[in-house]
């Protein structure tokens, strides 16, 4: 088994891989009902001490009904930074926060990850993936409100003997266009082709019978190119989305020209 292993090159793949256990820091608004909120990474290798903390800038940006006082979480933080920087290894250094800030932060129990990064490009890789994920969400929110923006202003300048918009009677959607000779309307979805929640609202909101007068649009408005840009939007086309990249003014533009000029494009 180890002739094939080494065959096939095997060996030298196990050979990169690294188990590296952490923890996650958490923060107890209301001790008493054991809500938390994860706001750190706790990572160590070869009995060393790596973490990742919220910085006081993103806990202003925290949501939670319980967070009554942001400045008792900024101060926490600020604290354990400080005390981390001086522990060189994990034994006792958990105790120590659980002891130090009862009540207030905690950490989660012990976990597992194996893989090829390297310690620092993971201990960021797993903020963001229990903490860092939540602002992107709202950074993306905040991209598509400004081309939503974008795009009711350049209709107002250059588009309004054409087109109305408004926002999108679809369940998912975002806004509607209405060609104002035909009435058709354009049902539009903005987001990123390789977003799984953004297909999955497409998908799931198209009628099976597409209206004569009403079509569906899938307005793509991020700018990097993968693959999987291609797999999405040939589904998208088989179902009757029809694709159009919106990721600037001249794309935008173009689109506006199309609808316009076209009843159907």
């Amino acid at each position: 088994m180890k002739d094939f292993y080494k065959k096939y090159g095997f060996d030298s793949i196990d050979n990169r891989v690294k188990n590296r256990r952490f923890h996650i820091v958490r923060y107890y608004p209301k001790i008493q009902t054991y809500e938390f909120i994860n706001v750190g990474i706790i990572l160590y290798e070869d009995d060393k001490i790596f973490y990742k903390l919220l910085h006081s800038e993103e806990t202003a940006k925290l949501h939670c009904p319980s967070l009554i006082e942001s400045r008792v979480l900024k101060n926490s933080l600020d604290s354990l930074d400080k005390f981390l920087q001086n522990e060189q290894s994990i034994n006792g250094t958990l105790d120590s926060i659980s002891n130090r800030y009862k009540n207030i932060l905690d950490t989660s129990f012990q976990l597992l990850y194996s893989g090829y990064e390297e310690t620092i490009e993971l201990v960021d890789k797993l903020f963001y993936d229990y903490i860092g994920y939540k602002f992107d969400i709202e950074a993306k929110k905040d991209r598509i409100q400004e081309f939503i923006q974008m795009t009711h202003y350049i209709i107002k300048e250059e588009y309004s003997k054409y087109l109305d918009v408004r926002i999108s009677k679809i369940k998912g959607y975002n806004l509607d266009f209405i060609h104002k000779q035909t009435n058709n309307i354009h049902h539009t979805l903005l987001g990123s082709i390789e977003n799984s929640e953004h297909i999955s609202s497409a998908f799931i909101n198209v009628p099976s019978t597409i209206p004569i007068k009403n079509e569906y649009h899938f307005l793509n408005v991020k700018s990097k190119i993968h693959d999987k840009k291609i797999d999405n939007k040939i589904k998208l086309d088989k179902i009757g989305i029809k694709f159009h990249n919106y990721r600037n003014k001249d794309e935008i533009n173009q689109y506006f020209e199309k609808i316009a000029k076209n009843a159907k494009i």
